[in-house]
């Protein structure tokens, strides 16, 4: 006897299931909607999903879930898979003779202020390849601002974290302790655990920890690490992606509370990959306004490729231009002192360039204008 039930379901290419058609359709309203519009029996059905929610290993928790009768166990590792794949298999409040798996996926996420940091955290690892899928951005938004929430908690050690990470690490970002307290791994125990974020969660988080208010100095610190981490091994393309959110996002930010050396290190980087022009404008007004901080070191930026002078003069007199016309805050005398050594020293390193064309007077010509 031909079995008129058996269906076969291709998931994203990744795998095929051979499923009971009559089960997951009583539990499935798109399902119900699809079959119903087939004449007559046919031995063979075969359904193909492109984009399913989760991939295969998604719809074998849904196989699951029809085949025991409408009940799984929702876990922090499963609870967004199951979220979307139960809205995009519309298991909803339709299907009402069933056990409804969207609602019941509702109902769990009331459940995550009640979570431990690392069921947070394995939530959100398994959300941000199903951030597209979510049908509800309020949902995911709530999540979000529960494990920012979490951040504030300073003082607690990283589950994730090795005992001597615990007792030796220290960020070495070069802020003054005038202006903000030294980053100790305490501060900032949870950059390793979310340095797994894809770009797209990033922002996401990023724009939650804006929102809630979170210290500026721990964003741009985070913005700094994430960065240091995820170039490495990226490729070009990538690396414009979040060399550009980096630059956005800091651009919001207090520029009182960000590492001077950070934002050279993204200047350098910017530079080689030819980023666009609003970006790098971004970046120098972030650097010029704060030039009172930076070191010889960082000036001595070298000149674009196919230039025949040693380094880039026009540059630094653009974040010299920036410095003097800030309008949004008073120059003190000693920033202004502070500069002018700064840019005294940088002249008689750049002074023997036997290729340098521009009048280095010209550099201090323009200082003593301003301060006059």
């Amino acid at each position: 006897m031909e079995n008129f039930s058996l269906l076969e379901v291709d998931v994203n290419g990744q795998e095929i299931f051979s499923v009971d058609k009559t089960i997951l359709e009583s539990f499935s309203g798109r399902l119900r909607k699809l079959f119903s519009k087939l004449t007559g029996k046919t031995r063979r059905l075969k359904l193909i999903f492109d984009k399913f929610p989760g991939g295969a290993e998604c719809f074998e928790l849904i196989v699951k879930f029809c085949y025991n009768g409408g009940r799984i166990k929702i876990t922090p590792f499963n609870m967004f898979q199951l979220h979307c794949a139960a809205n995009y298999l519309e298991m909803n409040q339709e299907m009402q003779e069933k056990p409804n798996l969207f609602e019941q996926t509702i109902s769990f996420f009331q459940k995550i202020h009640y979570m431990t940091w690392s069921e947070l955290i394995i939530g959100l690892e398994n959300c941000q390849e199903l951030i597209f899928f979510m049908p509800s951005s309020s949902l995911l938004q709530e999540f979000l601002d529960c494990v920012v929430g979490r951040l504030e908690f300073r003082y607690i050690s990283s589950p994730f974290a090795s005992s001597s990470d615990n007792s030796s690490m220290q960020f070495s970002w070069d802020i003054s302790t005038e202006r903000r307290g030294i980053y100790t791994f305490q501060a900032t125990w949870w950059f390793t655990d979310l340095g797994f974020l894809n770009l797209n969660m990033f922002k996401k988080i990023i724009e939650t920890m804006i929102r809630n208010k979170l210290d500026h100095s721990v964003i741009s610190s985070f913005l700094f690490y994430y960065k240091r981490v995820k170039c490495p091994n990226a490729s070009l393309a990538q690396k414009y992606r979040i060399i550009e959110t980096v630059i956005k996002f800091l651009y919001f930010l207090d520029g009182n509370f960000m590492s001077i050396r950070g934002l050279f290190d993204i200047l350098q980087v910017s530079m080689t990959l030819k980023m666009n022009k609003c970006s790098m404008e971004k970046l120098e007004q972030l650097i010029g306004s704060q030039l009172d901080r930076a070191k010889l070191d960082d000036l001595l930026i070298p000149s674009p490729a196919g230039e025949k002078i040693a380094y880039n003069v026009n540059l630094i007199l653009r974040l010299l231009d920036i410095f003097l016309s800030n309008s949004h805050e008073k120059l003190l005398m000693y920033q202004l002192k502070k500069v002018a050594e700064l840019i005294d020293l940088y002249i008689r390193e750049v002074a023997p360039d036997a290729f340098q064309v521009f009048s280095i007077g010209q550099g201090n010509d323009r200082y003593c204008k301003r301060i006059i």
